[in-house]
């Protein structure tokens, strides 16, 4: 497990926090290869489900791993002192439910709460 938190991990999760408006077929993919390995580091059977496998290695999916990481970038950004930065936040879609940030009625965005 070491080899995977260390070296496997972080080069699934690379650039993640902009991830959190990609399609769901691109970060499927993403999931797909991380079943795969967990599989191959656990020596499962083909009928052991993966989130059972995720449960016992106590290791997040992908994708609320991307969600925690998007939600934490655009938080931090909100408030960068370069505007350049700060105004990329506007781009998230409230719609999107991995928008971290909703829109304001009198203008501007503020960041929305985590969803559970």
């Amino acid at each position: 497990m070491i080899l995977y938190k260390q070296v496997i991990l972080p080069m699934l999760t690379c650039a993640a926090q902009i991830w959190g408006l990609a399609a769901k077929t691109h970060k499927k993919k993403i999931q797909r290869l991380q079943n795969k390995i967990l599989r191959i580091l656990t020596n499962a059977h083909w009928y052991v489900r993966n989130d059972v496998i995720h449960q016992d290695l106590k290791i997040e999916s992908i994708e609320d791993c991307i969600q925690k990481l998007s939600r934490k970038f655009c938080i931090q950004n909100i408030d960068h002192q370069n505007p350049a930065i700060s105004k990329q936040v506007q781009f998230a879609q409230p719609s999107c439910p991995y928008s971290t940030t909703v829109a304001n009625p009198g203008g501007g965005y503020r960041a929305a709460a985590p969803q559970s």
